[in-house]
């Protein structure tokens, strides 16, 4: 049966001139001038009949009377393969890829037959048909324009370039080939347009110039067009849609097209447009940069079947294949950086990137400004530091965006606009723009920004949000860069007046009872302390010194002593201002302020601040009052640090008066009271009655604590120091080990207590003459207390004349002695006036210096 094959182009006639166009089709695909004729007609040619050294590819061209029946065809196809490559075998010639080019249609037994082949031989060998080849004619104008020159007359009036393309210099691009490679490949294989999404100034616009700079010979013709630019200069008609007037007023779109530009709409030129490009042949491409989720009300119009379509936006628009495009990586951030600062390298350069997220156009603007303005990479961080991106040394400077000079700052207020939001969302970025910018969990959001359980419309406006590209969203997590976040400060001004319901929740949330453990909400703090460093005070400021106060409690309880510390600081700076109508609240940051000293080991500040705490007690609230308890307490505490054991039993007995007056008996408050007499009787000697209240205390944790509880750790470690003294050694190891198991659990594994713990473990493994794994306890605690509290705080005195007991044991004389010193001097720093534990220490120095002497 004889076929009539119908295609878009006709095939080639002359068999020299397919030929050549064979030849012109392979120099365009490769883009490339290397495909040349192989010989004459007639001579040696090997069954080749075009070839490439450069890429290494040989072709043979086989012209057909097509009025045949496919089976014929493609009978004599397979042969032709067989032969040409048995000819080209038996040359001298090698090649990386042989393509047998035909006339025909695409035949599956051909293709099959070159799979084989390929396999047999070791080289690629492929079939292309006229169908194929069709695919090429379309996509390269030069081809058309030379063998198709009938069909090329109406298209020859319309230019390849229809529009203004801008500029990129591609050996500036750094860190993008991935994203290229991965746009190429996008858009050679998706039906409908691309999306290039990302926040703004993360390099979209610049990767899709990229594309084009490299990729436009491919297409016949190329538009590009910026829906946030102005192309005329005066405005045909009123206002319309940024994404209508890319269109409808670009003039040199309209003239290139061979519009009429009449009396008619906007949107109807838009339409008019649209049309057109639907009627231009070839393979095309249009870059719409720079839009919005408008655009999918034009997206029945858009003519996906001869155009090649590229969107980039911050916002994530469905339906489109999307290529997401993120910050860059420390590597290439670095080397953007050094492209436009020329001054001097340091390694100060990946702190200044960590602060703006490895932004890519804030790196490009910083860089270009401190070269101008002749700025130290180490100057610049500072500047960042005290005054973020609005940085007083500034210059002005030109970016691709924008022709005008701006200064950096300038310029990123002007390309985060918050003009299309609503008053919820914009108040919803007021809140992110205080938080952290790490991930936010959906539910944490709704308990921050107090939303109901019909939680439907504030999920939209997040979800707006994430699609508009101020948020991103991560399996319902949600983050906004730190960029974004300076600029919406700058913009939106958050105070205590404007955050006040952020400042009340954290505050609700961060006011925890006793049986709550603190690390539960250890995310909360960093959200309380984030927004605590932006809020602008007011006058008062009494709402944001409640969350300065709470903030305080919840970072010492994490051991985050010099955070506790400043925002104890803060709180009292507020109080102060109104003593009389602040007293209760001040007083309770005297206590915490005196609690952080005391841990910190400055016994000077710490009496301080409990005495202010104490006098403010005294004159504004009951004697029975419980924080009257607590005052004392801690007075009681501070002196049994300093050795008076005295006053501290006396301060202990009011302390416990109060605090059974007060509360529950199972209350863990009155166990803490316990706990603290307790080791006041052991340390005086009245172990007996001490083991008593110690198993009061320890009993009441253990019944209303949680099993990771810090106070229930504690517990187990204050119980075994008692089971200790009486030496039942394996109470005491059991309860030393389970303080030691919760304390592994809840904090890193060099906190402070856990230095206490091994301590501990030494001293019993002492006892039982385990010197050896008592040295090896007491190690540890020695190498976290000196790496967490400093080689100086008083609490060394006791680990070290403790290790001192093990290396006399060990029968390491110098040893104990350098060890018994080094307490000694500790103890002295610590002291002025003296500490009894100074005449143990004395004495046993004196031991092992006679003990030295009769070795000697």
């Amino acid at each position: 049966m004889n076929i009539d094959m119908q295609f878009q182009y006709e095939t080639i006639g002359d068999e020299n001139v397919f030929q050549d166009f064979c030849k012109d089709l392979l120099n365009c695909v490769y883009q490339t001038q290397s495909f040349e004729l192989y010989k004459t007609k007639g001579a040696a040619q090997f069954g080749i009949d075009i070839l490439s050294t450069a890429h290494k590819v040989v072709v043979q061209c086989k012209k057909k009377k097509l009025l045949r029946s496919d089976k014929e065809l493609e009978k004599e196809l397979i042969n032709d393969l067989d032969e040409s490559i048995k000819l080209f075998l038996g040359s001298a010639l090698t090649c990386r890829r042989f393509i047998l080019i035909s006339t025909t249609k695409k035949y599956g037994s051909v293709q099959d037959r070159a799979i084989f082949l390929s396999q047999l031989n070791g080289f690629e060998i492929v079939f292309w048909s006229w169908e194929d080849i069709e695919r090429y004619i379309s996509q390269y104008v030069e081809l058309r324009r030379r063998y198709y020159p009938h069909l090329f007359q109406n298209e020859s009036a319309i230019p390849q370039v229809i529009t203004y393309i801008p500029n990129v210099h591609e050996q500036e691009i750094v860190g993008r080939a991935i994203d290229l490679s991965n746009l190429e490949a996008l858009i050679e294989s998706s039906k409908r347009a691309v999306l290039v999404n990302g926040m703004g100034g993360v390099g979209k616009t610049t990767l899709a110039k990229l594309f084009v700079a490299k990729n436009y010979r491919n297409y016949s013709h190329v538009i590009w067009l910026d829906v946030k630019t102005d192309f005329s200069k005066a405005k045909i008609g009123e206002r319309r849609s940024p994404l209508v007037e890319a269109f409808a007023n670009n003039v040199t779109l309209i003239n290139n097209l061979k519009l009429p530009i009449n009396e008619i709409s906007p949107e109807d030129r838009l339409l008019m447009i649209l049309n057109k490009l639907q009627n231009i042949s070839g393979s095309n491409l249009l870059v719409v940069d720079n839009t919005s989720a408008e655009i999918i009300e034009f997206d029945s119009k858009f003519p996906f079947n001869n155009w090649k379509i590229l969107l980039t936006s911050r916002e994530e628009i469905e339906g489109y294949s999307l290529l997401n495009l993120e910050v860059l990586n420390d590597e290439d951030a670095i080397c953007i950086f050094y492209q436009y600062y020329k001054i001097e390298k340091s390694d100060l350069v990946i702190s200044l990137l960590n602060y703006i997220g490895n932004h890519t156009l804030t790196i490009e603007l910083l860089a270009k400004t401190a070269q101008k303005r002749k700025l130290s990479i180490q100057g610049l961080v500072e500047l960042l530091k005290q005054n973020g991106l609005n940085i007083p040394k500034t210059a002005k400077i030109v970016v691709g965006h924008d022709p005008q000079a701006t200064t950096l700052f300038e310029y990123l207020l002007k390309i985060f606009s918050i003009s299309d939001l609503t008053e919820e969302q914009v108040e919803y970025l007021l809140y992110f723009s205080i938080l952290n910018s790490a991930p936010i969990s959906y539910d944490d959001l709704k308990l921050l920004f107090e939303i109901p359980e019909d939680d439907n419309k504030f999920f939209d406006n997040i979800s707006e949000l994430a699609l508009k590209g101020w948020l991103k969203e991560l399996d319902g997590n949600y983050q906004v860069h730190q960029i974004i976040q300076e600029v919406l400060r700058d913009k939106l001004k958050p105070d205590e007046d404007n955050c006040i319901l952020l400042i009340n929740t954290l505050t609700k949330v961060l006011t925890i009872s006793w049986e709550i453990n603190p690390f539960d909400i250890e995310r909360f703090v960093q959200y309380a302390q984030s927004a605590a460093s932006y809020i602008k005070e007011s006058k008062e400021g009494k709402e944001i010194a409640g969350l300065y106060s709470i903030l305080g409690l919840r970072e010492e309880d994490l051991f985050n002593l010099e955070k506790a510390l400043l925002f104890n600081h803060n709180a009292v700076s507020i109080y102060e201002k109104d003593i009389p109508n602040n007293a209760l609240e001040l007083s309770s940051r005297y206590n915490n302020l005196q609690s952080i000293y005391k841990t910190l080991g400055q016994m000077e500040e710490a009496f301080e601040f409990q005495f202010k705490a104490i006098e403010l007690q005294e004159e504004y609230q009951h004697p029975l009052h419980p924080d009257m308890g607590t005052s004392y307490n801690n007075l009681s505490l501070l002196y049994e640090i300093e050795g008076d054991l005295r006053s501290a039993l006396d301060y202990q007995k009011r302390a416990l008066f109060i605090a059974e007056f007060n509360l529950d008996e199972n209350h863990p408050h009155l166990a803490a009271a316990y706990n603290n007499y307790s080791i006041l009787l052991y340390k005086i000697g009245l172990i007996e009655e001490a083991m008593e209240y110690q198993q009061k205390s320890f009993a009441i944790r253990k019944e209303v604590l949680a099993e990771n509880h810090p106070a229930l750790a504690e517990a187990h470690g204050n119980i075994a120091a008692m089971y200790e003294t009486i030496d039942k050694l394996s109470e005491a190891e059991y309860h030393t080990l389970k303080s030691i198991e919760i304390r592994k659990k809840i904090y890193q594994d060099n906190h402070y207590t856990l230095g206490a713990s091994y301590n501990n473990l030494a001293s019993i493994y002492l006892k039982r003459k385990d010197f050896q794994k008592a040295y090896e306890f007491q190690k540890l605690a020695i190498a976290i207390e000196m790496e967490v509290l400093g080689e100086s705080h008083h609490t060394l005195s006791t680990t070290f004349s403790t290790m001192a007991v093990i290396q006399l044991e060990l029968g390491n004389l110098q040893e104990a002695k350098q060890n018994v010193e080094r307490a000694i001097a500790i103890a002295k720093k610590n002291f002025d006036n003296g500490h009894p534990d100074l005449n143990i220490y004395n004495y046993f120095l004196m031991h092992v210096e006679n003990l030295i002497r009769s070795k000697n």
